[in-house]
């Protein structure tokens, strides 16, 4: 018997109108209008020539406006022991 094949599976990261809605577990509707509102927040505009929104540039400026990363891209520390020791070795 031959070995089974595996298949593998590609995660988009290129979006399109449903899979926007559903990434922010809202329904079609909602986002079409709210889309402008949310571009006009500083989300990551409609890609023409890919047709769609890239998934990756989507999250990294959810992340930004949740405080997760720096307007530098960096990540924000948040456990505060890190930040005390930095503090106490003069780094901050």
């Amino acid at each position: 018997m031959p070995p089974a094949r595996v298949r593998s599976v590609v995660e988009p990261r290129v979006y399109g109108n449903r899979e926007m809605a559903q990434f922010f577990n809202r329904g079609v509707t909602w986002w079409s209008e709210n889309r402008r509102n949310l571009e006009s927040e500083g989300m990551p505009a409609f890609d023409p020539l890919l047709g769609g929104w890239d998934a990756k540039a989507v999250n990294a400026w959810l992340d930004q406006r949740a405080g997760l990363i720096s307007d530098t891209g960096s990540l924000v520390r948040q456990d505060r022991t890190d930040a005390w020791l930095r503090a106490a070795n003069g780094e901050d």
